[in-house]
């Protein structure tokens, strides 16, 4: 990694964000791939800034994004598998938690993935339920008190 650089996706980088979450969903989370890419009328919340899409870039090279909704929220956080373990999902979550705290979330909540239950354990998030199945996929809610 060159030049790790984190910001705010640009309304025409939204789309190909989600491309790339969807890639590395389908690859750690659903590898039978039954799974669409999202519902695309959410995109205009992230083009619009309503909420909060950042990327980590390796020079130009998208390898991260992370993203939430309403400021209360993570739906997404995905790093590229050759980029993985190097600090950038941390990276990532330090900076939209701190977005998210400073438009006054108290607590943030997420569904993790049986994959990234290790990483959010370990940043502080604590399960608010027993793992559970939704069409196929299984998620343990979680939450994080600011």
């Amino acid at each position: 990694m060159n030049d790790l650089t984190i910001r705010l996706a640009r309304p025409e980088e939204v789309r190909p964000a989600i491309d790339f979450a969807h890639r590395i969903f389908l690859q750690f989370v659903r590898p039978d791939g039954s799974a669409t890419d999202g519902n695309r009328e959410q995109d205009e919340y992230y083009k619009t800034g309503q909420w909060l899409m950042f990327l980590a870039l390796d020079g130009d090279r998208l390898i991260g994004m992370a993203c939430e909704r309403d400021f209360k929220h993570i739906r997404k956080l995905y790093v590229d598998e050759t980029y993985q373990r190097q600090g950038i999902a941390t990276a990532l979550m330090d900076t939209l938690v701190a977005a998210m705290k400073q438009q006054g979330a108290a607590q943030i909540t997420l569904s993790s993935s049986d994959h990234a239950l290790p990483f959010y354990t370990r940043y502080g998030f604590v399960p608010t339920d027993v793992r559970q199945n939704s069409n196929g996929l299984n998620f343990t809610p979680m939450v994080y008190n600011l």
